[in-house]
């Protein structure tokens, strides 16, 4: 019995990559959500449950995960949509601890592929994914979702069911060729999520005039987090995810520690994962990095996605080691090269992995801190890579966790 389960389980796995793979390779094309409302609830039942929607710049995966920790902690069936993952598209839909199975994915996903036959309205990639996330969390009778955007806000298509709650925890410089070049039209595409009469959560860095017309429009009360300064971008977020709890009613206890996998994750002491992409997200870690390690000097690794823009200098006491290679998601040197003046010291390489070897050699040797920082996509090479030279995590009390369906 158990080796039909584990064939299954590898079968099931097998299937659900092939079909996102087969997606990846489709056109992309914007499609208003409440077409997709349409579709989907012409083959799936409407959801019931309550939803918490969360779109920003930067922060809304680490406030989701906050928020849906502390739904969690009250005994709820608590459903959690966000991306992009790390290690396996499994992570990006989870019910409680849980991810969803290798199985349930490939049937859901296959069900989608049966539908976009039947419909002339196409679905992407993303819709795929998000479908599958209403439908697995509708037949799981959840008791509340908690919904991070893919893109933007608009014509995300998470936003085509309204939720009890929507959350935009910052705006900065990213996607500038989907959302638009300035601060105001970025602001405008994630104010999309905003509903009648729903009341908004603002963090810090989301009061832009576009948002508040956009409330002021749909009726939409706002509750603003807390504006002192703060810190670190982790104390940014555990003030946004606190004020949308103190507005739901919930406590916010658990939702202090939660954060998700490679934001300020530090492993051996002495390594640091971060998954900032972005200008404001890099402007964040070097603020996080220089309270949290005031004398060190760091050695950066950085891989970046394409159309990354960056601005903000490097921190004087550190080396960059701007790396690749071949994704089809990531940056080629040639197109990190105009990064150089940021950093005072660095160097490029084209073999990300014998760079990481390296500059963890080195900064074991200079008691250094060692960065590995950028693109979602690099993290697991990353972590693969750093627990052969320090062995795993987990006994150097650190945070390690491969799916068996991606060895």
């Amino acid at each position: 019995m158990d080796d039909r389960r584990n064939a299954a389980a590898i079968t099931g796995g097998c299937m659900y990559k092939t079909l996102l793979d087969q997606l990846l390779k489709k056109p992309q094309k914007k499609t208003l959500p409440s077409d997709l409302q349409e579709v989907f609830l012409q083959f799936f039942p409407k959801p019931t449950f309550p939803v918490i929607h969360i779109a920003g710049t930067n922060g809304k995966g680490s406030v989701a995960e906050k928020i849906f920790a502390a739904y969690v902690a009250t005994g709820k069936k608590v459903g959690l949509f966000t991306s992009p993952h790390i290690t396996t598209y499994r992570e990006r839909i989870r019910i409680g601890k849980n991810m969803i199975s290798s199985e349930a994915f490939s049937s859901i996903l296959q069900k989608i592929q049966e539908i976009q036959k039947s419909t002339s309205i196409e679905l992407s990639f993303f819709t795929h994914l998000v479908f599958a996330a209403y439908s697995y969390f509708v037949e799981e009778k959840i008791d509340l979702a908690v919904i991070e955007t893919g893109l933007g806000g608009r014509f995300d298509p998470t936003n085509m069911f309204d939720p009890i709650l929507s959350i935009i925890t910052q705006i900065g410089y990213d996607h500038m060729e989907v959302l638009g070049g300035d601060l105001d039209s970025i602001a405008y595409e994630k104010a999309g999520i905003i509903k009648k009469n729903t009341p908004v959560v603002l963090g810090p860095f989301a009061r832009l005039p576009p948002i508040f017309a956009e409330a002021k429009a749909k009726n939409a009360p706002i509750i603003l987090s807390k504006s002192s300064s703060f810190a670190s971008y982790m104390e940014e977020n555990n003030g946004t995810a606190q004020a949308a709890l103190a507005y739901l009613g919930i406590d916010a206890g658990p939702a202090k520690k939660a954060r998700p996998s490679c934001r300020f994750e530090i492993l051996y002491d002495q390594v640091v994962l971060d998954v900032a992409h972005n200008d404001s997200g890099f402007s964040g870690l070097f603020q996080s990095l220089e309270k949290t390690f005031p004398e060190a000097f760091f050695r950066f690794v950085v891989a970046l996605s394409k159309n990354k823009v960056l601005r903000t200098p490097f921190p004087k006491k550190s080396h960059v080691c701007f790396a690749s290679f071949c994704h089809p998601k990531l940056a080629t040197l040639e197109e990190m090269r105009p990064l150089q003046p940021l950093a005072s010291r660095s160097t490029f390489s084209s073999d990300f992995s014998a760079s990481l070897f390296e500059e963890a050699v080195k900064a074991q040797k200079e008691n250094a801190i060692l960065v590995v920082a950028g693109s979602f996509y690099i993290m697991t090479k990353a972590k693969k890579q750093l627990s052969t030279l320090f062995g795993q995590p987990e006994k150097a009390g650190g945070i390690f966790s491969v799916d068996p369906a991606m060895k």
